[in-house]
């Protein structure tokens, strides 16, 4: 599913929904989302803001309840995101993380 954002929302709208949190997407964001990859439409500078900010505060949101609901197993999918090619480097090589705060972070 890596390149494939539509199933990736879905998969996670429907661990949104196992897990009761409100988080969903306005049917309104996805035509418009679609009418500007698939059809070539071309937003003005006022909708692509306004779609970047509606995209942030759904992200901010959606974490913020995964870290208050299910913080044990978003470790555990950050863990497996950090270390997922942790095997393919040499016996002698050590992995180490660090990160830094971002707007989503």
């Amino acid at each position: 599913m890596a390149n494939q954002s539509e199933r990736q929302l879905g998969a996670l709208l429907i661990i949104c929904l196992q897990e009761g949190m409100a988080n969903r997407l306005e049917a309104q964001r996805s035509t418009f989302r679609n009418k500007v990859i698939h059809k070539g439409y071309i937003p003005s500078s006022k909708e692509v803001i306004d779609y970047g900010q509606y995209v942030l505060t759904f992200i901010q949101t959606t974490l913020k309840e995964l870290n208050e609901t299910s913080n044990e197993y978003l470790q555990k999918v950050m863990q497996i995101h950090l270390t997922k090619n942790g095997d393919k480097l040499p016996e002698n090589v050590h992995l180490a993380g660090v990160s830094m705060s971002t707007i989503i972070s």
